[in-house]
């Protein structure tokens, strides 16, 4: 065994050993500490991390990944916080931001800002202009963490796989089996939970603890569904392309997610046609609605799942839809905003309207809920300016990846480029009705994988 490769190993035993004891430190300081300890263990864990990070990048992103399969159980714990709470899964964001910052102050002379993270970056500080304007307190601050993550991990991705073509190649492939393979946790955790009586299968889909609403994972499954199809079209792995596919697909398919489950069957079609012939795509988006609409009129779980009535028909319009709530929210969240809509009524502000309809109307627990549209949202935050710079970060985000699988060389690039084009579309398509740009476990993949095509295109990897 060479020189190199012994301190490899002896370097990987070091970061095991390391992670045990990590453990190890937060079990225990749970254990004698108990709630407190929880805040102690996760410092110990941070301090640790960090110093492992700093020397070995690449394993921040496995931890993202694997934390990102796991947010529905982090997210059942709720911690308070000032004016608002946060969860488990909040809490371990905010550590794994902080150690992306004090990974790029140590590094700062190698960071360099891709053009794509500018939009980004002016949308962050408008929002953190606009959290001066109007301090909002920690539902503000809240806000500004989310929207950072973009712009950190844009910084800190091309850093953290290395600067020569065969580390970057190396650690690009495993981040991909990565992906791929965390489809398997949601699973494990659906079985337990269901297995043990904890959960149970609703006309909502698995509903209990472990699982949660079981909202972001199916929306995790997209971005793992956009680099399985990739590889299966494109990719040098095709086998495990196909299996993953079936895997995340049928997963999400198993939550009842409507908007997820929806995104899949335009993923899949569009995962064949050529984007060069876009008669293609409008064939393709064309068989996806035929589908949807008999699968909803003629499926009586997915018929419940969207209608309030079993009588529904085309004539009848939106009249027994079923939006969750939306349809009284949405216009009231609309003109609100409406009243300062140049540049908003601050950070937060649209969750607390919404938090008071709720508690109104249903639940006096209350005092803070997503209008479930984040372009909403965000206009009633930060205004049209606001809105115009969140738009136009995500959309030159989808229209470059577009760009490359459409004009791309060689099958490498055009595999990456149509995994942007999947994942930003679905980030962007299912924030029409849900939160996504406050999913970390969303967006921070999304962001890894767009870095990793930019480099893929600059470095012009797997071309040889």
């Amino acid at each position: 065994m060479s020189s190199t490769a012994h301190r490899a190993m002896i370097g990987q035993k070091a970061v095991i050993l390391a992670m045990v004891a990590a453990s190890l430190a937060v079990g225990f300081s749970i254990g004698v500490l108990g709630e407190t300890g929880l805040f102690v263990g996760i410092g110990l864990l941070l301090a640790i991390t960090g110093l492992i990070v700093l020397n070995h990048p690449i394993l921040l992103l496995y931890i993202v990944i694997i934390l990102s399969a796991s947010v529905s159980v982090f997210r059942e714990v709720a911690l308070p916080l000032g004016n608002t709470e946060m969860t488990l899964s909040g809490v371990l964001w905010l550590s794994i931001a902080s150690l992306v910052i004090l990974f790029l102050l140590v590094y700062a002379r190698k960071v360099r800002v891709p053009k794509y993270l500018w939009p980004f970056i002016a949308f962050f500080f408008w929002a953190v202009i606009r959290w001066v304007i109007t301090p909002t307190g920690f539902i503000g601050l809240k806000d500004i963490l989310w929207y950072s993550m973009p712009v950190l991990f844009g910084l800190f991705v091309p850093l953290a796989l290395g600067e020569d073509d065969a580390t970057l190649f190396k650690n690009v492939c495993r981040i991909e089996q990565a992906l791929m393979y965390s489809a398997l946790i949601p699973i494990v955790f659906y079985a337990v939970a269901l297995g043990t009586g904890l959960a149970e299968m609703t006309w909502r889909g698995p509903r209990g603890e472990l699982i949660g609403a079981a909202r972001g994972t199916p929306l995790y499954l997209l971005i793992v569904l956009s680099v399985s199809l990739a590889n299966w079209r494109y990719g040098a792995m095709k086998i495990k392309g196909k299996f993953f596919s079936v895997v995340s697909a049928g997963t999400i398919f198993f939550t009842l997610a409507r908007m997820a489950s929806l995104l899949v069957l335009g993923i899949i079609a569009l995962s064949r046609v050529n984007p060069r012939r876009k008669w293609q795509i409008l064939v393709a988006i064309f068989l996806v609605i035929t589908v949807v609409y008999y699968a909803v009129i003629h499926i009586p779980v997915l018929h419940q799942r969207f209608f309030f009535t079993e009588g529904w028909d085309i004539s009848m319009g939106l009249k027994g839809f079923n939006t969750a709530g939306r349809a009284d929210i949405w216009p009231m969240v609309y003109f609100s905003a409406m009243r300062n809509y140049w540049i908003g009524h601050g950070l937060g502000t649209s969750r607390l309207l919404v938090g008071n309809i709720v508690s109104e109307r249903r639940d006096a627990r209350y005092t803070e809920r997503y209008p479930h549209n984040e372009y909403l949202g965000v206009f009633h935050d930060t205004g049209l300016v606001g809105l115009s710079m969140l738009v136009l970060a995500w959309g030159y985000l989808f229209v470059s990846g577009w760009l490359r699988w459409e004009k791309a060389s060689g099958p490498y690039q055009r595999k990456w480029g149509m995994t942007t084009v999947f994942c930003v579309g679905a980030v962007m398509l299912s924030a029409v009705t849900d939160n996504t740009y406050h999913y970390a476990s969303i967006v921070i993949p999304t962001i890894i994988l767009s870095s990793i095509a930019l480099k893929a295109s600059v470095k012009r990897l797997g071309s040889t």
